[in-house]
């Protein structure tokens, strides 16, 4: 006896394909990564400053290093991936003091350390123990997720690679508010 055929592979590639066409050419963005809360983010209107979460494309050899790894999904940026989802955490002139343990701005608690192995067990390669001052245009992204793949890794972005500012519209779970981006229980000095 044949099994009765189940419609809901069918439903979810046209809901996807849907969303897909939907969001080509909007101001939308689908988040499916667990550097922040996944759903629906909207660009919106002005300053790139501290605390504010933007969609940036990396630098090519960055961007082709996430797609191979897994960590970006085809998209329009360099190299053919996704732009980014992250917060700023760090802008030019700002020092930004990476330690075994953590990673700090002006002597204030950003985030923990990056995780030396990603969630699938492969190894990773994080900038070396230091302090870097960011050049005028440059940015430090970031997000409190232990394991995001963020600035711990490919360091600093150029201003000119950011596409805008964006705004949760409908999340599964809370997008953290800048004010303790820290993910603590507010800001702890070095």
């Amino acid at each position: 006896m044949r099994r009765p055929r189940s419609w809901a592979p069918i439903w979810v590639v046209s809901a996807v394909a849907g969303l897909c066409v939907l969001f080509a050419g909007s101001d939308l963005r689908l988040n499916l990564t667990r550097s922040l809360p996944l759903g629906l983010y909207r660009f919106d209107e002005g300053p790139i400053e501290r605390g504010v979460l933007v969609a940036a494309c990396l630098q090519l050899e960055h961007a082709r290093e996430g797609r191979r790894r897994g960590y970006l999904s085809r998209g329009s940026c360099p190299g053919g991936v996704s732009p980014v989802l992250k917060r700023v955490g760090a802008t030019g002139g700002d020092v930004v003091a990476v330690t075994v343990e953590s990673v700090f701005v002006g002597g204030e608690l950003l985030q923990v350390a990056a995780p030396r192995t990603d969630s699938h067990g492969r190894s990773l390669t994080t900038l070396p123990v230091g302090e870097y001052r960011l050049a005028l245009q440059e940015l430090w992204l970031y997000t409190t997720e232990p394991r995001s793949w963020d600035s711990r890794f490919y360091g600093p972005v150029d201003g000119s690679a950011v596409l805008g500012r964006v705004q949760p519209v409908w999340t599964w779970g809370a997008v953290e508010d800048a004010t303790d981006a820290s993910g603590s229980n507010g800001r702890r000095s070095r």
